[in-house]
């Protein structure tokens, strides 16, 4: 009985990986990569990801019962400018979010900077299924992002790998992923896709971004919004960066873009 469950879920999973891809090129590479899976004809596979009866049964039975009305001090226009302003690990906790919604009975934890995979996606027999890769990028994601990620995904035997950018992918790295089990998530996508969340599904990512200032960067050390600092002397004197409030202790600095100057 275990063993079923267990097939089942990675079926469902299978699904929703498929739903994810893109017309065309994306979903003819689908069709090759999963042709010898027996599909659930009563999965949810709607292009829109809609929260169905299979979602939120999955909920339910996952324990994660979240509140049906949220308190948001803010509506949200989903878009590319607005999404070019969230910081980067505000834009990690928003795509952990989102694979929450869309894996009610999966574990779906931030994973730091060990490999570099940003989330893990468990079973609830504590077994990984799935990594993600998060990018808050301006420049154009390219293929050698993609193989790190398939790379540590054969290393570590895991089937499935998602890569969710606020940028786009470069053509090398979108022919690179065609024929394996990797999904990728430009910017447009990931906006698209959260706009066809359901009202209270958008509010759960919503919040996240309401509780403060959602634009500032975070230091990667101490997990701490930085602050902007100038250089006292030297050549680069005068110029504005952002720099760890726990300096000299923390010594972590990050350029300060057009953007966000």
């Amino acid at each position: 009985m275990i063993s079923l469950i267990i097939a089942l879920f990675i079926l469902s999973f299978i699904v929703f990986i498929g739903v994810l891809m893109k017309e065309d090129v994306v979903k003819t590479a689908n069709k090759n990569r999963f042709r010898n899976t027996r599909i659930n004809k009563n999965a949810p596979a709607d292009e829109g990801l809609k929260a169905t009866k299979v979602w939120s049964w999955q909920e339910n039975e996952s324990g994660k019962n979240y509140p049906k009305e949220l308190t948001s001090t803010k509506q949200i226009q989903w878009d590319k400018a607005f999404l070019n302003k969230i910081e980067w690990k505000l834009f990690e906790d928003i795509c952990m979010e989102y694979l929450r919604i869309k894996h009610c009975d999966a574990n779906v934890t931030c994973s730091g900077a060990d490999g570099g995979i940003d989330i893990t996606i468990k079973d609830n027999q504590d077994r990984i299924i799935a990594f993600a890769q998060c990018k808050s990028w301006s420049k154009p994601i390219g293929v050698s992002h993609i193989r790190e990620l398939f790379g540590v995904m054969a290393s570590e035997r895991v089937k499935v790998g998602v890569f969710l950018t606020t940028s786009f992918f470069s053509k090398e790295a979108k022919q690179f992923a065609i024929d394996k089990p990797l999904v990728l998530i430009d910017g447009d996508e990931l906006i698209r896709l959260i706009n066809l969340l359901s009202p209270e599904q958008r509010e759960r990512i919503e919040k996240l971004i309401n509780k403060g200032d959602f634009s500032t960067p975070t230091c990667v050390h101490c997990n701490v919004k930085l602050i902007q600092r100038t250089t006292k002397s030297g050549p680069n004197a005068g110029r504005v960066f952002w720099g760890c409030v726990n300096y000299p202790r923390c010594k972590v600095t990050m350029h300060i873009s057009k953007k966000a100057a």
